[in-house]
């Protein structure tokens, strides 16, 4: 099973609830599961079907991965969504409470650095030490040559 976030656009004149419920309805004949379900009201900066504000429905839930594409079609032939957007989404539930809440920017950050790996840099300190030495060796030659001549 795989976390998907659901971002549906719909119109204000639409009963929000039935939409929710037809969501549920459709992840659960994939047996899905819904993790978390929120809404609220958002202004599009540019009209959709001549829509300037609509509610912002995102839906949380898991499902199998070919069950994914069947899902989509089916939202497809939901007219009361303006335009929606299904994306794979890492969830984390956090103990203190029975909601799932979401720390996706940490564990994005733990899964990137996972692929990238540690990288191994050498620390320009080296280098800087390297440099002060080999100035260090010009002054002391610089002061042989002087007593030479001095000579």
């Amino acid at each position: 099973m795989q976390e998907y976030l659901l971002v549906c656009l719909i119109p204000l004149q639409v009963d929000v609830p039935k939409v929710q419920k037809q969501i549920v309805s459709l992840v659960n004949n994939f047996k899905g599961k819904i993790l978390l379900q929120e809404n609220r009201e958002q202004d599009l900066v540019f009209p959709i079907k001549k829509q300037t504000k609509v509610f912002l429905l995102k839906t949380f839930f898991t499902l199998g991965g070919n069950d994914m594409l069947k899902l989509k079609k089916d939202l497809d032939h939901e007219s009361d969504i303006l335009r929606f957007l299904m994306v794979k989404f890492p969830y984390t539930k956090v103990k203190s409470g029975h909601e799932a809440k979401l720390k996706r920017v940490e564990r994005q950050a733990g899964a990137v650095k996972k692929k990238t790996g540690a990288a191994k840099t050498k620390s320009p300190k080296k280098k800087v030490i390297k440099k002060i030495n080999k100035k260090v060796k010009a002054e002391k030659l610089d002061k042989a040559l002087e007593k030479i001549l001095k000579e």
